[in-house]
């Protein structure tokens, strides 16, 4: 219904590289996850942190409250 922006830093290959060595980018669509605490590389984000993630959790609150 709404749409969500994130911005990302500007990162280097050698940033990429270092995360790729992690475990992190291979159990995830997108290959990061906003809520790692070493996703450094984003910059902002617009909109609902939990649709990001990947749940829309006040939207799914709501249908699930409403459908009661």
């Amino acid at each position: 219904d709404k749409a969500e922006l994130l911005k990302n830093n500007n990162v280097t290959k050698e940033d990429i590289d270092k995360y790729l060595e992690t475990d992190k980018p291979f159990d995830k669509a997108g290959a990061y996850g906003i809520q790692d605490p070493n996703a450094t590389f984003i910059k902002q984000i617009k909109g609902d942190y939990y649709t990001i993630m990947g749940l829309p959790k006040e939207q799914l609150q709501k249908q699930i409250y409403h459908e009661k």
